[in-house]
């Protein structure tokens, strides 16, 4: 998912790609659903989870993410297969946070 191109013996193998915690603000860049695209083979899912806060219309944090996946649903890269909202809870000593999360399951056309 770095800078460099994915070595030839990961491109178009894998039947399933995943990735967990691994979206957001200062992690992978959009461009990674390129690189998962190519790392799997015909007919190959993506499965991901990435907050709503960074999916709006109005990101104030610049990660494109959205604009990614439009985009390579309109050049038929992928299609959605599954798209399942959840709010996942945070309980400390000292506070409760909520934060609204979509996991997303695509598959490569």
């Amino acid at each position: 998912m770095g800078r460099q191109p994915l070595p030839v013996p990961y491109r178009r193998v894998f039947d399933v790609v995943t990735c967990a915690g691994g979206l957001g603000t200062n992690l992978l860049p959009a461009s990674c659903f390129d690189v998962m695209l190519t790392a799997l083979a015909p007919d190959g899912f993506v499965v991901f989870t990435v907050s709503q806060k960074h999916l709006g219309e109005s990101n104030p944090f610049g990660t494109g993410y959205k604009e990614a996946i439009d985009q390579l649903l309109a050049k038929r890269s992928w299609k959605l297969v599954r798209k399942t909202d959840f709010v996942q809870i945070r309980d400390n000593e000292t506070a409760t946070r909520q934060e609204s999360f979509s996991l997303f399951v695509f598959q490569k056309l």
